[in-house]
């Protein structure tokens, strides 16, 4: 692996040099969730230019702090970050950063470059980089923002943060701090903070579901959905079951009429003709059952969620799920108040 540079900024903006971490190019970046496997024609072209534009805008970083130009160095280490995201930028970008003072990117580049810095990189780079990122973080504020919804949007100062929960604490400039959580469902959620520099703040946001919140009506829409097919199923299957009673009462006539007998396991005509509809009476008036009883558990779940829901800002969350078995019918509930 070639040794490369971490760029440092003296007091007057001069650049010098230090055997630090890797270049840009050193390591090849690692592959995004999901990407082709290492080597993968798809992967490699765009890889490789990536690197190599990356170690291009390293090496002119560099040239431009040799000529006094800390700006023009930052832009260019900017641009390479956006390229790949390795330790090795990230502590450059940061050591850049701390020298012309804008110490909340510094701290958040500097931690990134310490926390994936190489088990087996050289102590004295871990050292000098986590005596920087103290000197940034002695300059700004830190904050654990803890949301009480997973997925909610969090943001400081009108700027996303990303979804909740937040992986690590996030820097801050000093001041007053404006924290925000939203979500669809529920009421967005707001914390203000004046944040001084050198210290650590925790911030929790709690959202509340909406008084008529669409998702929480989706699912009593979903009970109350099984409770009418129950229904509608249970008169249809007893509607058959009562056209097969009626079916056996005609056949019991009809028999009693002609003096004939059915035992068990008779096989005149009218005799099967008996058997087999009061076989089908019973099939359907035991699946009418079961769906009554769907039907009904469907319906006081949803009810019950939706009359909950409204009392305490937001239907209740209710699960029927239907139960079959050999000689036996009914359902399971699961809800939340």
């Amino acid at each position: 692996m070639t040794p490369a540079r971490l760029l440092v900024l003296s007091a007057t903006l001069t650049a010098s040099l230090a055997s630090a971490v890797p270049s840009a190019a050193s390591e090849p970046p690692a592959p995004a969730p999901g990407a082709p496997a290492s080597g993968a024609p798809a992967a490699a072209a765009p890889a490789a230019d990536n690197t190599a534009r990356a170690e291009a805008l390293y090496t002119e970083a560099k040239a431009a702090l040799e000529a006094q130009q800390p700006e023009l160095a930052l832009q260019k280490l900017t641009e390479a970050w956006a390229l790949k995201r390795g330790y090795d930028i990230a502590a450059n970008l940061g050591s850049v950063e701390v020298g012309l003072k804008k110490y909340r990117d510094a701290a958040e580049h500097l931690a990134y470059a310490l926390e994936t810095f190489p088990l087996k990189g050289d102590p004295d780079t871990k050292k000098a980089l986590t005596d920087r990122l103290a000197l940034a973080k002695a300059e700004v504020g830190v904050v654990t923002v803890k949301a009480s919804v997973d997925g909610a949007n969090v943001s400081v100062d009108g700027k996303s943060l990303g979804p909740a929960p937040l992986k690590a604490p996030i820097f801050v400039e000093p001041g007053h701090r404006v924290f925000t959580a939203t979500r669809d469902g529920y009421e967005p959620a707001r914390s203000e903070v004046d944040v001084k520099k050198g210290t650590s703040a925790d911030v929790s946001l709690e959202l509340v579901a909406k008084e008529g919140s669409p998702a929480g009506y989706i699912v009593v829409g979903i009970g109350l959905g099984i409770a009418g097919v129950g229904i509608i199923g249970g008169a249809v299957l007893t509607a058959l079951a009562n056209g097969k009673a009626g079916d056996m009462k005609d056949l019991s006539a009809e028999l009693y009429a002609t003096d004939t007998h059915c035992p068990e396991g008779a096989t005149a005509e009218r005799c099967v003709d008996f058997r087999d509809a009061s076989s089908s009476r019973d099939s359907l008036s035991n699946a009418a059952m079961a769906m009554w009883i769907v039907g009904g558990v469907g319906l006081v779940a949803g009810l019950g969620g939706l009359i909950a829901g409204a009392s305490q800002g937001s239907p209740a969350q209710a699960l029927v799920l239907p139960v079959f078995g050999p000689g036996y019918a009914g359902a399971t509930v699961s809800s939340s108040f």
